[in-house]
């Protein structure tokens, strides 16, 4: 096995697993990959706007944990089982607590109407800052989609979004100046025991229409691995796969090639505390990562 690197500092990482006879195609997208605290580290030092106090902890509660390394378990796995496939790690490491990786940008986007976050929080307010952070989300932007064009498109592989959530879902309306107080009232007290546990395991894959566009077979194999091993699957039960998503754009673009997935992070941590850098499992992302290669192994 062998893996190639391509980094641009404070933007991305792609990683190619490749094989020597490589005949199948895996790209696994980390839009919110960015879980470190120095990746917000390298961001604070560079935004000269002012932010909410303690804006790393917000950070820290709402990047995907846990899914880079299990990306890495994957194409790990993957390769030691078939021989045939080449796999590609797509990681951003722009915080979405600036900027979201995973939401188209533009004039008159109603993120609300997706019931989603907004790409750039009511924060982020320096139009230095923003121009900054507009220049790192396209050049992602510009490098994934290459990716996806030469894996999805050119040599009819396969596509992953991979995240992870937080195990429950806090009820806050906007991410504005007060979002790290907000977080602490519910974390910090027992109004949390009142939010809704989140499936463990829910794959994203149904439009507000209620248009299917993830690879079925792979939808329907993934689901079976996963219950094989006592995991709870949900079938899009959390939210849509929505038009202000790049997740819906990629879908669409490459029909029955892709899969998005949520993850809940208590299951790659090795104990769930919402405001640090939190420790990775090995022994659960490996568990996990041996199901979805399971599902890929034709």
């Amino acid at each position: 096995m062998s893996v190639k690197i391509k980094i641009e500092e404070g933007v991305y990482s792609h990683f190619c697993y490749s094989a020597p006879n490589a005949m199948k195609y895996l790209l696994i997208e980390l839009p919110h990959g960015s879980t470190k605290s120095k990746d917000f580290l390298y961001y604070q030092e560079r935004l000269q706007g002012k932010y909410p106090e303690n804006l790393i902890d917000f950070f820290h509660v709402n990047t995907d944990v846990g899914s880079p390394e299990l990306a890495f378990a994957l194409a790990e796995k993957l390769q030691r089982e078939d021989e045939e496939y080449e796999v590609h790690v797509m990681q951003s490491h722009i915080p979405r607590t600036f900027i979201d990786c995973n939401r188209v940008v533009g004039e008159g986007i109603s993120y609300q109407a997706g019931g989603v976050t907004p790409a750039t929080p009511a924060y982020v307010q320096s139009e230095q800052d923003l121009q900054l952070l507009y220049q790192a989300y396209h050049r992602y932007q510009d490098y994934t989609k290459r990716l996806y064009a030469e894996i999805c498109g050119a040599k009819r592989g396969l596509g992953l979004m991979l995240h992870t959530y937080a195990p429950r879902t806090v009820p806050i309306q906007a991410v504005d100046w007060d979002i790290v107080h907000q977080l602490h009232d519910f974390y910090d007290t027992d109004k949390i025991k009142d939010c809704a546990l989140r499936p463990q395991i829910d794959v994203i894959h149904k439009t507000p229409a209620a248009e299917a566009l993830a690879a079925l077979e792979w939808h329907q194999k993934v689901a079976e691995e996963l219950r094989n091993i006592g995991l709870e699957v949900a079938n899009g039960d959390s939210y849509p796969l929505h038009p202000v998503t790049m997740a819906y754009h990629y879908a669409k673009q490459y029909p029955a090639q892709t899969l998005c997935m949520e993850i809940r992070r208590d299951l790659v941590v090795t104990s769930w505390d919402p405001f640090v850098e939190m420790e990775i499992s090995q022994e659960k992302v490996e568990k996990l990562g041996a199901c979805l290669a399971r599902s890929l192994v034709l």
